[in-house]
């Protein structure tokens, strides 16, 4: 056979192939239409996500962002076959269909970095980093429906309304994916701590590690005074505070007004009290430091 002959066959072998695979896509009894996407997709994605060295520490936090979008493909497939069998019997179709099928998932996935940012601490980058692997999800899912079920449909009054379709999903999917910054915690105490995240090192240290009031006092205020989390303030300053606030009682204010303040850092520091410091300290500023 010569290489003429050889290439029509492949070529006929090729039309048969697309032919088959069409008929099976728009056959609403066989559900054959999007096994093989679904599968060529779900590989792609773990192939990134293990490239991604963000994300690939933290591939629990993704299960219920693999688990949606899922369901949220399926349902856009799904949603193309029945569009593709309506313009193929010559009935018209509404488009706005395909957006309610999908409009629940597309909020949930637009909400859920926001949240983990919210109820886990998340940094903004692993937020951003969640957006992007949802949205190039799916991005890449109608990508191979736009080159592999819509490539011989050009021709068709079918193509035009789903690649809008397509198109205007992508672009709402970029607005409702942008991530509005949680409004940071106020600082209740800024003329005594940086900040809020040092506040709270401070408060989970006394409620855990204050023993001996006097020395543990003395070495928290000392060790985070000279990190800068609490303001080069005088020791009375503190102290006082410390009153007013309720974490010491009178009779305790006084002995700090009779030692004239707290002990150094020297005097009180050890092993013990620096472990448990550090591990609340790496605690609280998980993901900035």
């Amino acid at each position: 056979m010569d290489n003429y002959s050889s290439n029509n066959v492949q070529s006929y072998i090729g039309c048969i192939k697309k032919v088959s695979l069409f008929q099976q896509i728009i056959n609403p009894n066989n559900e054959f239409y999007y096994r093989p996407y679904l599968l060529q997709w779900e590989n792609e994605r773990n192939q990134s996500l293990l490239a991604n060295k963000v994300l690939s520490q933290k591939q629990g936090w993704l299960k219920p962002f693999n688990r949606e979008l899922r369901l949220l493909i399926e349902k856009v497939i799904i949603a193309f076959k029945n569009m593709l069998s309506y313009y193929q019997e010559g009935k018209p179709y509404d488009v706005n269909t395909l957006s309610f099928l999908i409009s629940s998932r597309l909020e949930f996935l637009s909400q859920m970095p926001h949240c983990i940012r919210l109820n886990l601490d998340v940094d903004k980058i692993i937020a951003n980093e969640i957006r992007d692997y949802c949205l190039n999800g799916f991005k890449l899912m109608t990508d191979y429906l736009e080159n592999e079920l819509l490539i011989n449909l050009t021709a068709s009054p079918a193509y035009e309304p789903i690649a809008e379709v397509i198109y205007n999903i992508q672009q709402s999917i970029n607005s409702d994916f942008t991530i509005s910054k949680p409004k940071e915690e106020e600082n209740l105490y800024p003329k005594v701590f940086a900040d809020t995240k040092a506040f709270k090192v401070f408060r989970q240290f006394s409620e855990k590690y204050i023993t001996d009031y006097y020395i543990d006092y003395s070495f928290i205020f000392q060790q985070m005074k000279s990190k800068g989390l609490i303001l080069d303030i005088k020791h009375k300053t503190f102290y006082d505070w410390l009153f007013h606030n309720k974490y010491i009682t009178e009779k305790q204010h006084f002995k700090f007004e009779e030692e004239r303040g707290f002990r150094s850092l020297k005097k009180c520091n050890n092993a013990k009290r620096l472990n448990n410091y550090f591990l609340i300290k790496d605690n609280v500023f998980a993901d900035l430091d």
